[in-house]
C-alpha cells in the first residue's frame, strides 16, 4: 500500500474580512469531500497569510492522521465532527473517542 498523500490546507481570508479560514479534503467512506476550518480572527497578531500558516499546519496535522486512518479502515473517524457521525459503514451509531 503507499504512502497517503498529505495536504497543507489552502489558507484563505473569509468573505467579510475578518477571520482566516483553511479548506482541505477529508476521507469520508472511500469518498473525498471538501471542508473548511476557522483558524483565526484577523487581528494585529495575524495580519497576513503566512502567520496563519502555524495553525493551518498544527490543525492539517490531525487532519492528515485522521485521512490516513479512514483510508486503511472502514467507517468514519474524522476531527473536524468530532468522531461523532450519524453512522458508521456497519450502519451503528458511531461512538465519540475521547481524545487525551
Amino acid at each position: 500500500m503507499s504512502k497517503p498523500r498529505t495536504q497543507r490546507g489552502q489558507v484563505y481570508l473569509e468573505r467579510n474580512g475578518e477571520s482566516w479560514s483553511v479548506r482541505f479534503y477529508v476521507h469520508e467512506g472511500g469518498v473525498s469531500k471538501r471542508k473548511a476550518h476557522k483558524l483565526c480572527e484577523k487581528s494585529v497578531e495575524y495580519p497576513s497569510k503566512e502567520s496563519v500558516r502555524p495553525l493551518a499546519d498544527a490543525y492539517m496535522a490531525t487532519i492528515n492522521t485522521a485521512n490516513a486512518v479512514n483510508d486503511a479502515a472502514p467507517g468514519h473517524n474524522c476531527p473536524v465532527c468530532g468522531n461523532r457521525c450519524p453512522r458508521t459503514i456497519e450502519g451503528k451509531f458511531a461512538k465519540q473517542q475521547v481524545t487525551a
